[in-house]
């Protein structure tokens, strides 16, 4: 199974195995008008960070993140 990455600035997609994610984070970003999006990112080996999702509902961003992080827990047993 692959992840891949696709780059809204560049038309670009990266592919990485998923033995290549080690973690997952919860990331809060505020934009110029003070709005905060919360973004789950899939942590990859070499320093990559890909967005797994985003919304503006944390609780809803924290179940995720959780459920990933569960997945890898559960894959490296």
């Amino acid at each position: 199974m692959t992840v891949q990455q696709l780059s809204p600035m560049v038309n670009k997609v990266t592919g990485h195995s998923i033995r290549e994610i080690f973690g997952v984070e919860l990331e809060e970003v505020k934009d110029s008008n003070g709005n905060v999006t919360c973004e789950v990112k899939l942590l990859i080996v070499g320093g990559d960070r890909i967005c797994l999702s985003a919304g503006s509902h944390r609780a809803e961003q924290q179940k995720i993140a959780e459920l990933a992080r569960s997945y890898l827990n559960a894959r490296s047993n």
